[in-house]
């Protein structure tokens, strides 16, 4: 079985969630970060897994363009959905919802949010300034921010792809 695993990442947590995935994924396993490298042949992959950062609300958005110039041949395949984000509950959801289309979130396996880390020390000062901003925030009921790296979500999500 040959599955791709694509992902985005701006300080890293997105890749390093891709790793620990990779991991406990059975199978033939390539890692694309899609920042950095093409995909030459979607078609020789049976699984494919997709997943970035969210940042103010927003995918990454070479995810976004990647999931939007491949839709129809995504749809034909088994697929896996995740998130990297600092904010959990509602928000969380609401964000999984703009992140992907509608088409690829109905077929989709498994859904997750793989939760967040930051890494002050990389961040530019825009991106420091924002994340105080955002840590300033309300937190609304039911809602949580910086839990880190989600691992049982990881599991789950391998899991559940390992089983279709």
């Amino acid at each position: 079985m040959k599955i791709l695993i694509i992902y985005a990442t701006k300080y890293g947590c997105s890749e390093k969630c891709s790793k620990l995935l990779s991991e406990k994924i059975v199978g033939d396993v390539d890692l694309i970060d899609i920042s950095k490298s093409t995909i030459s042949d979607l078609s020789k992959y049976d699984k494919i897994i997709i997943g970035g950062p969210i940042y103010i609300g927003m995918m990454n958005k070479e995810i976004v363009k990647f999931c939007d110039e491949n839709i129809e041949l995504l749809k034909t395949k088994k697929m896996g959905l995740f998130v990297c984000s600092m904010f959990s509950g509602i928000r969380a959801e609401e964000n999984m919802k703009k992140a992907f289309p509608e088409e690829l979130r109905n077929i989709a396996i498994s859904i997750k949010l793989f939760g967040g880390e930051l890494d002050t020390v990389k961040m530019k000062f825009a991106d420091k300034l924002i994340t105080k901003m955002v840590g300033k925030m309300p937190v609304q009921p039911g809602e949580s921010i910086n839990e880190g790296i989600l691992i049982y979500n990881i599991d789950k999500f391998a899991e559940e792809i390992n089983n279709c």
